[in-house]
């Protein structure tokens, strides 16, 4: 289950990962951001997916990287701060944020919440 709120007292999108995490779930909120009007253009996002299990198929996988494109395309740019604690998802979360290529998204993986929204200050 993916879950979100607009942190208006830090201007930054809080996300939470919970369970199972499908192609399904990771497309519906990619819809969320890529039609959402109201939030900011220069958007930053923490994700909690401490509590995640990724269930990408090796195709699902392959495919995750222009979905994310399509999905951040009308903000002028995504920083998203990931915060893991298993390395099979922390794994999946580091590759995704080196092999992307996208202009306008920064992605980056954390251990603690504290040190991720440090980073997403610096943007």
């Amino acid at each position: 289950m993916i879950e979100h709120y607009f942190d208006d007292s830090n201007d930054i999108l809080r996300v939470t990962y919970n369970g199972e995490i499908t192609m399904t779930e990771f497309d519906e909120f990619g819809t969320f951001l890529m039609k959402n009007a109201q939030l900011p253009r220069t958007l930053n996002i923490i994700v909690d997916a401490r509590n995640a299990v990724y269930n990408f198929s090796d195709e699902e996988f392959s495919e995750i990287i222009p979905k994310m494109q399509k999905h951040v395309k009308p903000y002028l740019q995504v920083n998203m701060a990931m915060v893991h604690e298993k390395p099979i998802e922390t794994a999946y979360s580091m590759l995704m944020g080196k092999k992307s290529t996208i202009t306008n998204f920064r992605q980056a993986v954390f251990a603690t919440e504290d040190v991720a929204l440090e980073w997403l200050k610096k943007w």
